[in-house]
This record gives structure tokens, sequence and C-alpha cells, in this order.
């Protein structure tokens, strides 16, 4: 974590909390797939504007996808398609696509309510099997959003390599969940630890680690 960052947020213990990464780590992976959780980087994931039998995992190359700090992109569409291979119900609330979030009306209201301010965009997400068929009836979104909207840096990231301190992610905001543009969390989703029984018990196989637990999930030297 850079230094002037680390200054502007070792304020207070009081006001400190934790935060939780809710992600999945590579470790996971085996289990997520186990569960019917399909992962971005597994080619599962098949997201269009409208749904073509033919070509249900199009490549993710679309007028609203692709945006730099110095280049923008179209408004998101109305509606998308968004098509499972190897499973047969939805079996989350949440998943990272990217700059994007397959999340849940639910889940998406309870991060509202609890800060997440970070949206660019959204669509409604109808969530279909390879067949057209729907996997579920819940209301699903696409959510965009980019690192370089955030304007004022909230989450303190302190991993192995800062000396003297054990890996942790913390925040002195009064939000719960948050973002960061810190190299290699951009696209993360931090959220307060407190709420982590509260989230387990209202949502579906939420992935919530400690920023330690994280590290360890995610060591170079595992093999799949």
């Amino acid at each position: 974590m850079q230094e002037a960052a680390k200054k502007q947020l070792l304020k207070s213990p009081d006001s400190e909390k934790e935060l939780l990464i809710w992600g999945i780590p590579i470790e996971k992976v085996d289990e997520m797939a186990a569960l019917g959780i399909p992962l971005a980087a597994s080619g599962d994931i098949g997201i269009s504007e409208v749904f073509n039998p033919k070509k249900t995992h199009p490549d993710f190359v679309f007028p609203w996808v692709g945006a730099t700090p110095v280049k923008d992109v179209a408004a998101m569409p109305e509606e998308v398609v968004i098509c499972l291979k190897k499973v047969k119900g939805v079996h989350f609330d949440l998943l990272v696509y990217n700059n994007f979030f397959i999340v849940s009306e639910k889940l998406y209201e309870y991060m509202v309510i609890n800060g997440f301010n970070y949206e660019n965009g959204k669509s409604i997400a109808h969530i279909l099997d390879t067949k057209g068929k729907k996997l579920t009836e819940e209301k699903f979104y696409l959510l965009r959003f980019y690192w370089w909207e955030i304007t004022t840096e909230e989450v303190g990231i302190f991993t192995s390599e800062d000396e003297s301190s054990h890996p942790r992610a913390i925040t002195h905001s009064s939000k719960n969940f948050l973002m960061t543009t810190q190299l290699g969390y951009e696209n993360e989703l931090f959220v307060n630890k407190q709420l982590k029984e509260d989230i387990e018990a209202k949502f579906k196989n939420p992935t919530l680690y400690t920023m330690k637990e994280w590290e360890e999930l995610n060591k170079e030297d595992w093999e799949f």
C-alpha cells in the first residue's frame, strides 16, 4: 500500500473497521465448481444482448464494454442475457466478471443501503442455460464499475510484505461495502466484517475472506 494512503488511514483504532474480500480465491475454484458456481475464467459464462442458441457465449465485445480512463463507452443496455454452462440453477447472489458484477436485486439493494455507490450503469440480466431456459425467476443485474471513478480512497490494504503488519484490510468510512483503486484489488468488493453473519444468513454461498486468508488461498505456488 502506498505510504500516503497508509498515513491517511491510520487514524483512531476506535473508528477502524476490518474488511473482508467477497471473491473466489484460486484454492477455492474446485469447491465453487462443486457448488455449481461458474467462474469468469472458466468460459462457462456468456454475456450477450440477445439470446442466440448458435452462439450462447460470444466474445465480450460490445459498445458498452472496454472503457479506459481516457476512453468512454456506450451506456449499458436496458437488458442483457447471461448464459451459464454446466449448471441447473443459480447458486449465487454475486459473481465478479471483469469490471462487472452479476448481482441479484436482493443483494444489490442490500449493498446500496450499506453504502455501495460505485455503479456506473446496470442492465437487467436474464440468466439462462444454453438452451435458452430460465435458470431463475429471481431478478438479477449486470452492474458496471470503474476503479478510476473512485475519487476518495477509503480502503487500507496491508499485505504480508508490509513491515510490522499482519495482512488486513481496513476502513474508517461509514460505508460497509467498498471498492478501491489499489493495484491488484481494483475489481474486488470489500465488506465490513461485522456483516459476515448477516450476509451468510441472507444470501447464497457468499465467499468472504480476511486479507490473511485471501493471501494464503492465492499463493503463487499453489497448483491446479
